[in-house]
């Protein structure tokens, strides 16, 4: 049985975090995320968003991620993503380092406009010997979000431990999120107040 020493969970904020864009505002994010043994994740991202004209939603998922062991090493992760479903008519492709998804449906403006976007996740074997480390991206990518309206919920395939929790705004640990283990599952929010003195 695979048994995970660390949860990381990374969040990739390079950018103004609680900011409102001129076409679109991210104002509810929720992500569920099964864990399975073999490094692979089955992800459901929902949003509600609200669009003050008429534009699209764009969605990019990274397909590398540099991290680095508890000896101080720097690793290069590299992804893999497919089975990419959505409740909504969408295009995508893979461009350079990126998967670039695409919701074609017209919005009409000053509306919210739900989205689901499912897809699979894969990591690949263990990079880093003797560590067994489930990277989870909670926020790549995700611009003009309400930090306020951020949860999330994730299923681990074996019961685990408070104390191998970690969230990392690159390479600094930042304690902004509130969540509770139940078992083999986290439950979860970002705490704006906490996060935005974490980052300070």
């Amino acid at each position: 049985m695979k048994i995970f020493k660390t949860l990381l969970f990374l969040l990739f904020l390079s950018f103004p975090f609680a900011i409102k864009a001129s076409d679109y505002e991210i104002t509810n994010y929720n992500v569920e995320v099964e864990v399975l043994k073999d490094n692979t994740y089955h992800i459901t991202e929902y949003y509600n968003i609200y669009f003050e004209k008429n534009t699209t939603f764009d969605r990019t998922i990274p397909l590398k991620i540099d991290e680095f062991s508890s000896n101080g090493k720097k690793y290069r992760n590299i992804i893999k993503v497919y089975d990419i479903k959505s409740d909504s008519n969408i295009d995508y492709k893979k461009d350079g380092n990126n998967y670039n998804i695409k919701f074609t449906d017209e919005v009409k403006p000053d509306t919210f406009t739900n989205y689901e976007l499912s897809y699979t996740y894969s990591l690949g074997n263990d990079i880093v010997k003797n560590e067994d480390v489930a990277y989870i991206s909670l926020l790549d990518n995700l611009f003009n979000i309400s930090a306020n309206q951020i949860t999330f919920t994730i299923h681990m395939p074996n019961e685990i431990k408070d104390n191998i929790i970690f969230f990392k705004d690159g390479k600094k640990i930042t304690k902004g999120f509130d969540y509770a283990v139940l078992g083999n599952t986290i439950i979860g929010s970002l705490n704006k107040e906490l996060f935005n003195s974490s980052i300070a």
